[in-house]
């Protein structure tokens, strides 16, 4: 083999090496990229006289932003969702000027760190029996989560008193 040949293929082989190496190389920062905005849907559940507000609050833990896609509600055969605001008629005893409901869109999303409340009231210090209320009415119901990231990565979970 003449000299030539041997630098031309020995160039062609590095240059496939380095090739590959780039490849691999997008492949890990892509999964990284990936990693580094991915949400995490945290449920708190705040049922105690020793907390200033009771309810059910949402909260991002991921270090990327959420999107809210559906929030539903399921009591047996019985679903309503939060997006149309049905879920009122699942929860009667909550739907008066004592508890807060915060309804939500398509494409609502929660920067890290932020939350805000489902299901919320601050009037059960002065007014006894609302938490028997608020723990009566969420007995027995399921709340299903479906969530993405902002490279449209859907997350699913759900929530049900215990």
């Amino acid at each position: 083999m003449k000299p030539e040949t041997a630098i031309s293929l020995a160039s062609a082989f590095i240059a496939l090496l380095a090739l590959g190496v780039a490849i691999w190389q997008g492949i890990i920062a892509r999964k990284h990229n990936r990693l580094s905005v991915k949400p995490i849907l945290a449920i708190d559940t705040f049922l105690s006289l020793d907390h200033e507000t009771i309810g059910i609050r949402l909260r991002n833990n991921g270090v990327g932003p959420l999107i809210i896609k559906n929030i539903s509600f399921q009591r047996g055969s019985e679903r309503a969702s939060l997006n149309d605001g049905s879920f009122k008629n699942m929860l009667p005893a909550l739907a008066n000027r004592d508890f807060k409901f915060t309804a939500t869109s398509p494409g609502f999303s929660l920067v890290p760190n932020e939350s805000f409340w489902l299901i919320s009231t601050s009037r059960h210090s002065d007014q006894n029996g609302l938490m028997d209320i608020l723990f009566d009415s969420l007995n027995g119901i399921t709340i299903k989560f479906e969530y993405e990231s902002v490279y449209q990565e859907r997350f699913s979970g759900k929530w049900a008193l215990s």
